[in-house]
């Protein structure tokens, strides 16, 4: 083989351990577990972790110094890549389980062909750097993604879809049992929550579930249009949405409120127990089931009320 063919076989490798995990939403990624103890998450680090390793290792074998490559407890290593990368979106995971193989791909790509299988003594063995850098990290991944796999394939048996409307259901009607009390002096006074007014927030919740709800009608029929996906700052997004909600007066805000939960509940009602699993993009980046979509919408819900009983009280 050649360094250009071990050069593919990595990046396929790394191919099939992203289609693994692609489309999987963060709910999934972050609470699920696909091993006991382990989350997709806590794999992309795992694997970014020994990605590290062989940068370091790397370097020592061309140099003919193995024996300085520090043995590790698999198991030790693993705990401290969890913890150094426990801070990190899973945004910022995802790109550098690329960014570090990219590393490796560019240490391989300057190496003479010669030194691919140039024995080296470490540790009292013989290694050499295909079998000691490229074929382990060509197996580690597929091993993973093909047990991902196999995982995902029990996801959707799991989908309680009773319990999500439940969910929505009572999230929703909490939220508009606490506005519709509230006197419009209070609904309109701005600084309440930050910078902005109980309005504004009811404006942003909706302008949230019209995106939403588009996003849901493409999963759940792909001849529908496709979601407008967000490729500038969400932040950025919503302050603007809230700008426009502002030339709107409250009893518009309120209409449209009420006309997306009517809209929302039209949606949900059409949906047979396979449909909860079907997959595709959010708005608001990222992706997975309908299911998880709709448990975001309630998520939603619940950030808000908390918000607003904190300025109330």
């Amino acid at each position: 083989m050649s360094i250009i063919e071990f050069v593919s076989d990595l990046k396929f490798s790394r191919h099939e351990l992203r289609e693994a995990l692609d489309g999987l939403s963060e709910r999934e990624m972050t609470e699920l577990e696909i091993y006991p103890g382990w989350t997709g998450r806590d794999v992309l680090v795992h694997v970014i972790g020994w990605d590290e390793y062989v940068l370091q290792s790397l370097p020592l074998l061309l140099a003919n110094r193995a024996d300085e490559i520090e043995p590790v407890d698999a198991t030790t290593y693993n705990q401290q890549s969890l913890a150094k990368w426990q801070d990190k979106s899973l945004a910022e995971i995802h790109s550098a389980m690329f960014d570090t193989q990219y590393k490796v791909i560019q240490q391989i790509q300057a190496i003479d062909y010669v030194e691919i299988d140039k024995r080296r003594e470490q540790q009292g063995r013989i290694v050499t750097i295909r079998n000691y850098v490229i074929d382990k990290i060509i197996e580690h991944d597929r091993q993973h993604a093909a047990e991902i796999t196999a995982w995902r394939a029990t996801l959707d048996q799991g989908i309680d879809t009773e319990s999500i409307r439940e969910t929505f259901r009572v999230s929703r009607n909490k939220f508009r049992a606490v506005v519709e009390e509230l006197d419009e002096a209070t609904l309109i006074k701005k600084g309440l929550i930050e910078k902005w007014s109980i309005k504004d927030v009811i404006g942003h919740i909706a302008d949230w579930e019209r995106l939403s709800l588009q996003a849901a009608e493409h999963i759940y029929d792909a001849d529908n249009p496709p979601p407008m996906l967000l490729t500038h700052n969400r932040d950025e997004l919503t302050m603007m949405m809230a700008a426009q909600r502002d030339l709107k007066t409250l009893p518009v805000d309120l209409r449209y409120m009420r006309y997306m939960h009517d809209e929302w509940d039209t949606f949900i009602a059409k949906l047979k127990p396979d449909d909860w699993g079907k997959r595709g993009n959010y708005p608001r980046g990222g992706g997975g089931t309908l299911a998880d979509l709709i448990l975001s919408l309630a998520h939603h819900y619940d950030e808000h009320l908390s918000e607003i009983e904190m300025a109330l009280a």
